[in-house]
């Protein structure tokens, strides 16, 4: 871990990135050696554009409420606490909360870029 907190601060990042907080949201951020890590908490009914990331896989692992991912020709997966969704590099999706209550989970990017910047739209 010294050698890969030794990168990170020899890299330039925005100031949010510096205080820790995630470029996409209130979210505290690892960005170290292709991972970042951090809290996201998905309001009940809130839902995501569907899009995809290039360059990194999305892991969320739940600690309350309830989190579904939806991706075309893979159907819908819900998981809640203690359980996890997984999204390869590449693939379309829309990350939703069907709950009543906040989701909260660790959200988890492992890739050659994790940032925000590596989202893209999905059409059809």
């Amino acid at each position: 871990m010294k050698r890969g907190m030794e990168v990170y601060k020899g890299m330039q990042h925005t100031e949010k990135e510096k205080s820790g907080v995630s470029p996409g949201g209130d979210s505290p951020c690892l960005p170290v050696c292709g991972v970042r890590v951090g809290i996201r908490t998905i309001s009940a009914g809130e839902r995501t554009p569907s899009h995809m990331h290039y360059h990194h896989s999305e892991t969320w692992v739940v600690t309350s409420g309830v989190l579904a991912a939806s991706m075309p020709n893979g159907g819908t997966v819900l998981a809640g606490p203690g359980e996890s969704l997984a999204i390869p590099p590449g693939t379309c999706h829309v990350l939703y909360n069907p709950g009543r209550v906040d989701a909260v989970s660790l959200e988890i990017r492992v890739g050659e870029s994790t940032s925000e910047e590596d989202c893209w739209p999905c059409h059809g």
